[in-house]
């Protein structure tokens, strides 16, 4: 190469050297400071396109925890072609993600790599660089139909590919970012469902006359699907447990309505089967059919007569002033599985001294650290030692129990216990 050509394509080269710096700078100043990854993303493909001076590109972030990541994807488009925005093919998305290296198809169709792919008519050429973070892949980079003739060159993915890192990171944290706000603004909305679900449980227990009474829910997340009340009406207690299917949030909107109808219909003075069945056809109605609700419900009257009403709950404990226990076996269909279903109670007498248990299934469900369960027997041996003690003081034994049982292990259910005891005369 004579010196005049030399020094020509060295000037070529410094003053892409020089664009490909500005071009570098102009995007590190517009995405440096920037949170929102749609932004990032949009800017990012403007400044790729416009520099490589091609039709349209697309960013598309890939998920690495789902199984199929073209299932997963996120995009952002530049577009100026007239027919609408190109995708990337599955088939070049996979190579990208098996190879993560730069792909240049110049040729669609004729390209021996992609042999059997059908490409969009409109795509006449394309580039592929992979957004790397840590050896991982976290998105692709795609541009569409070059407007030179000969599509894109080695320069192209060089520069792409340095876009692409410079993006990489800022991307990744602008992610992170919009996560934990997320993660904030649902915190702030678990904590306002965690009072509300407070406010739906019994702030204290009732005084009905001959009667102590207490209950305690203690729910595994934030906010939980475990409810339970007592009330005074019609000469009578009525006192409930209940348990929702599944956890957190979904479930305690399921238990505030669950909870208000029993409540408004046991101020009422219907009968516990009138209030289980009435619960049930509005479950029915108004939840997922995947959505379900145990309860165990009991009605008092003054002289110890005792109606039980269970609908797929755990067997309550009769706690007799002897010593001795029972369990209520009888059982009937969980709630809002069945609509129009007619439910029934049992019955049977409280003489003084003798003692109802309503809990839910984290007590026997309660798991240690080696994921050991609580079991049925515990539970009714400590309530049967605990018989001749205040209502609050086998509730607290109870749950004593369970804390002693599962140790340092995280709570992996809601926990309810309450309590009806007849007093001596």
């Amino acid at each position: 190469m004579d010196p005049s050509s030399r020094l020509e394509s060295e000037n070529r080269q410094l003053r892409r050297a020089v664009s490909e710096l500005s071009v570098l700078n102009e995007l590190a100043a517009a995405i440096g400071g920037e949170r929102d990854p749609d932004q990032i993303m949009r800017r990012m493909v403007s400044r790729a396109v416009s520099t490589v001076h091609c039709e349209q590109g697309v960013v598309t972030l890939i998920d690495d925890t789902e199984v199929n990541a073209s299932e997963t994807l996120v995009r952002s488009v530049s577009n100026s072609h007239e027919y609408g925005a190109l995708r990337p093919d599955d088939n070049i998305l996979g190579w990208m993600l098996i190879h993560r290296q730069p792909l240049v198809v110049n040729s669609p169709g004729e390209d021996p790599r992609f042999r059997g792919t059908n490409f969009d008519d409109r795509i006449k050429s394309l580039c592929c660089v992979p957004l790397l973070l840590h050896g991982r892949t976290i998105g692709i980079l795609t541009l569409y139909n070059k407007h030179a003739d000969g599509g894109f060159d080695e320069h192209d993915t060089r520069l792409l590919s340095i876009l692409a890192s410079q993006s990489a990171q800022v991307l990744e944290n602008a992610r992170l970012y919009k996560e934990e706000q997320d993660l904030t603004e649902l915190r702030q909305q678990m904590e306002v469902a965690r009072n509300i679900q407070i406010g739906l449980l019994p702030a204290t227990s009732p005084t009905f006359p001959g009667f102590d009474v207490a209950g305690l829910s203690r729910p595994a997340l934030r906010v939980g699907g475990d409810f339970y009340n007592s009330v005074v009406a019609n000469d009578s207690v009525y006192i409930w447990v209940g348990d929702v299917s599944g956890k957190g949030l979904p479930a305690s909107l399921t238990m505030a309505n669950a909870q208000a109808v029993l409540h408004s219909h046991a101020e009422a003075g219907r009968t516990i089967e009138e209030c289980a069945s009435i619960a049930n056809s509005y479950l029915c109605a108004h939840t997922p059919r995947s959505t379900f609700v145990t309860l165990a419900m009991a009605r008092i009257l003054p002289d110890g007569d005792l109606r039980i009403c269970n609908a797929g709950h755990c067997k309550p404990i009769l706690l007799r002033a002897d010593g001795t226990v029972e369990q209520i076996l009888e059982s009937d269909l969980v709630l809002g599985a069945i609509r129009n279903r007619v439910y029934t109670s049992v019955a049977n007498q409280l003489e003084p001294g003798d003692s109802v248990v309503l809990y839910s299934d984290g007590v026997p469900e309660a798991m240690n650290a080696d994921r050991e369960l609580l079991g049925d027997d515990a539970p009714i041996e400590t309530a049967r030692m605990n018989h001749s003690l205040s209502a609050q003081e086998i509730v607290d034994s109870l749950t004593e129990l369970v804390d002693r049982h599962a140790g340092d292990a995280e709570q992996a259910d809601d926990i309810t216990v309450l309590v009806a005891k007849r007093l001596a005369n």
